[in-house]
């Protein structure tokens, strides 16, 4: 049974018109973070359906449902397998026309066209004394006064009213989740990568009296929320997803997802067959390049690429743009510069604008004493932070946390598998867990689940991940090794054959196989060959079935054996007449308990066809037939009027 509930309201649908695509962080373009959306639902005038809409459908109504994301939900089974945002579209005089859409467009709603400057600073804000920039050299606050040249008098360095602060990047994060009303949780955020990158000043509010007032709003950069949180999921290969029924989002690492394959969901029972292959992942080039934001006379060293080894692939693409650009420039004392407060030959201050730049903390031994135009402060005896740009290079991130990615895309094979998914895996999903299929002796990244309709088999798009991508070092694959087995060996024609067979591949790594029978019919399939394959052969001879297995590198193992098809063929006897009919040149012998005493001998003869003996009492056995004829009241007498026999 299928629900639809919209904004607390239980809505007239049926649930054939109710179709679901389900998809995360699709892996053919980092950069996207999807969400889960219905195919367009048409909901119908009904009595139920009015007490919701009203009077959407009137021209003149004054509902503003179709302006606003309003919650919705689909049950099914009494499981909540989508919980998310409907939309509606468009209404005639009939229904109206809406979609839902769930996973993470909870945060996107919330952050729209937002920037960071729209995020309450108040904390933060504060008149700068020598004391307070002295206490954050230890980085234990939000924002750390670190040693910069921001004035282009070099007397002015150190002094506090040319001196603005840094802010840490996870101060900004944690702040953005925060005013959304979501927290999140993740690995990453605990570790010193994440901790250490700060986010400079750009400039100063001109019209501000007090220079050692510092409000945060008025110098730090204007990025769009949105724009800084993809900087950071760019960097470290972020996906994630919103827990259900939680206002909380789960952080995971590419890297992490790809590697765990203990974690994986079995899906081998769920498995149909497969659509399609193709062999590319989404519209990568053979180099992809991660970039700074460009600025004169930046050379590009701090950019960087991972490569996927494919010559039908465009030659480059940027994949990632960063907000910030590089700031390699330091003055004789190697202190950072961006000259924010430019004084003229006068002594007369300009305030510059400058663009956007990232930087991490070096200490360098004390002591230190800040200066300001009142005097000097207290000299700082522990070490002082410099800014600087260190382990910022875009191809130290992408060999930290893309090795994975790169292995996966570089001979990429994705699968467009039939599954039959019920309610309760649908509800279970999770896109950060890999799915594992024996036939096909694989693990696979869920990329997407299209048009799930309960009861009905469903195509979902699998990305295959490599061996490789489980061992810590570059594995080295080897072919698989093929023992082939039949049984009987020796049978007559138009009996069947079964073939077993010992298939092992040291890297679980198997793609497919082909059975070739030898009498040119074949049997393929993807993944491991069944246990048991069974075949008729209809013609006698010698034959050498070939059961080839080919892994996902391309690397193939064989296994044969021999099969020997008797020659067969029926004989129609009349035991009153002495008929018979056999093939041209063949010998039919009969033998028969005939009872009595003597030694009958009797050969009939019809014409140029073979002759059929009967040879001494007993039994004998022809081909797989054994025959027993018993005549205890003479001779021939009791043979059956016709028969057939199989040789």
């Amino acid at each position: 049974m299928i629900e639809l509930w919209i904004d607390g309201y239980r809505i007239d649908v049926e649930p054939e018109r109710i179709s679901q695509t389900f998809q995360n962080n699709t892996l053919g373009d980092v950069k996207d973070r999807q969400l889960n959306f219905t195919n367009t639902i048409k909901v119908y005038s009904t009595g139920l359906n009015e007490r919701f809409f009203g009077h959407l459908l009137e021209l003149n109504n004054q509902s503003d449902k179709p302006y606003k994301y309003l919650p919705a939900k689909i049950v099914e089974d009494g499981l909540e397998i989508n919980v998310g945002s409907a939309t509606i579209t468009k209404s005639n005089d009939e229904y109206v026309e809406l979609h839902i859409y769930s996973g993470n467009n909870s945060l996107y709603e919330s952050i729209n066209n937002k920037s960071i400057l729209d995020l309450d600073w108040s904390d933060l804000n504060h008149e700068l004394t020598h004391a307070i920039a002295q206490n954050s050299f230890d980085g234990s606050l939000p924002y750390i006064y670190a040693l910069s040249n921001q004035t282009t008098l070099t007397n002015r360095d150190g002094y506090l009213e040319n001196w603005l602060p840094s802010v840490y990047e996870w101060w900004i994060f944690n702040k953005i989740f925060e005013e959304a009303g979501f927290e999140y949780e993740g690995d990453l955020f605990s570790t010193d990568d994440f901790k250490e990158p700060v986010i400079n000043p750009v400039t100063f509010d001109a019209d501000e009296v007090n220079m050692l007032n510092r409000d945060f709003s008025k110098f730090m950069p204007d990025i769009l929320q949105t724009e800084f949180l993809r900087e950071i999921y760019f960097r470290y290969g972020l996906v994630f997803s919103k827990e259900r029924n939680e206002n909380k989002y789960k952080f995971y690492q590419l890297k992490d997802v790809f590697r765990n394959r203990d974690g994986a969901v079995d899906w081998s029972d769920k498995f149909v067959s497969i659509d399609e292959k193709t062999y590319s992942l989404g519209d990568y080039a053979q180099r992809n390049y991660f970039r700074y934001a460009t600025k004169e006379g930046y050379n590009g060293n701090a950019d960087g690429y991972f490569s996927i080894d494919a010559d039908n692939l465009p030659q480059t693409k940027t994949v990632a743009t960063s907000n910030y650009t590089v700031n390699q420039r330091v003055n004789r004392y190697d202190v950072l510069v961006f000259p924010i407060f430019e004084y003229d030959d006068e002594s007369n201050l300009q305030i510059a604008d400058i663009e956007p730049t990232i930087s991490t903390i070096e200490y360098l031994p004390g002591p230190y004493s800040t200066n300001s135009d009142g005097g000097f402060g207290p000299s700082y005896p522990d070490d002082v932070p410099y800014l600087r740009f260190t382990n910022l290079n875009w191809q130290k991130f992408i060999s930290e946390n893309y090795y994975e990615m790169e292995k996966v895309a570089d001979k990429a094979k994705t699968i467009t598998a039939i599954m039959y998914l019920s309610p309760i895996d649908i509800y279970l999903l999770d896109f950060h867990k890999l799915a594992y299929i024996k036939s096909l002796s694989s693990y696979f990244y869920i990329d997407s689940i299209n048009n799930y309709q309960s009861g009905k088999t469903v195509k979902c798009n699998l990305v295959r991940i490599p061996p490789n991508v489980f061992s810590e070092q570059e594995a080295t694959n080897t072919a698989p090794t093929v023992e082939l087995f039949a049984s009987p060996m020796s049978l007559d024609q138009g009996s069947t054959v079964t073939f077993t067979h010992n298939v092992v591949d040291a890297e679980n790594n198997v793609e497919s196989w082909v059975l070739d029978f030898g009498d040119g019919q074949s049997q393929t399939g993807f993944g491991l060959p069944p246990s048991t394959i069974t075949h008729i052969y209809n013609a006698p001879g010698n034959y050498n079935p070939v059961l080839t297995v080919t892994d996902f590198e391309g690397l193939t193992g064989q296994g044969t054996v021999s099969v020997t098809v008797n020659d067969t063929f029926v004989v129609t006897f009349n035991s009153n007449t002495g008929e018979y009919n056999a093939p041209p040149g063949s010998t039919v012998v009969v033998s028969g308990n005939i009872g009595g005493t003597g030694n009958p001998t009797s050969n009939f003869a019809a014409g140029n066809s073979p002759t059929a003996t009967i040879g001494q009492p007993g039994w004998s056995t022809y081909g797989s037939r054994q025959l027993a004829y018993n005549h205890p009241t003479g001779y021939y007498s009791s043979f059956p009027s016709s028969d057939q026999f199989v040789f």
